[in-house]
């Protein structure tokens, strides 16, 4: 599945709490960045993570893409 993933797609990231949205995919890792949801939709909330393995990346949702 790691191999579908793509720039824009809302993620669990196993480990830790939340949504994520992949920023940045680069060899076996990625980018994200914390979500909140609200009701005009999803919301940036500053956090970010890098050189996330892909492999433990769960996809919520595909990107808006």
């Amino acid at each position: 599945m790691a191999s579908t993933l793509e720039v824009g797609d809302v993620v669990v990231a196993m480990g830790h709490t939340g949504r994520w949205e992949i920023t940045k995919l680069e060899n076996n890792s990625a980018s994200v960045k914390l979500l909140a949801k609200s009701v005009d939709g999803p919301v940036e909330l500053g956090f970010e993570m890098h050189k996330v393995p892909v492999s433990t990346l769960v996809m919520l949702k595909k990107g808006r893409g």
